[in-house]
């Protein structure tokens, strides 16, 4: 069933967004350094760093909960939920 691969195919494409993401962000700094210079790249480079580093610990915890996670437990709130017909602590209603 589709709805079950729903979290594995969420996993993919975060990983997918975060692989586009370093790419582009190193091609962008490697063309400013090849244009301006190391020296004056610094805060590209630093920028560059800080989001790669983000996003490489974004892609291991991705990679991770493919076989580490709490899939079922949530997949059942979704069930009882929707068998109840709505969310039964809601506040507001």
């Amino acid at each position: 069933e589709i709805y079950e691969m729903q979290f594995t195919q969420r996993r993919l494409a975060d990983l997918a967004i975060d692989l586009l993401g370093c790419a582009a962000t190193i091609s962008r700094t490697t063309r400013l350094i090849g244009e301006k210079g190391e020296k004056d790249c610094q805060h590209e480079i630093d920028l560059t760093q800080a989001f790669c580093g983000h996003a490489g610990h974004r892609m291991k915890r991705n990679v991770r909960a493919f076989d580490d996670n709490d899939d079922d437990l949530l997949k059942g709130i979704a069930d009882w939920t929707y068998s109840l017909g709505g969310y039964p602590y809601d506040a507001l209603t």
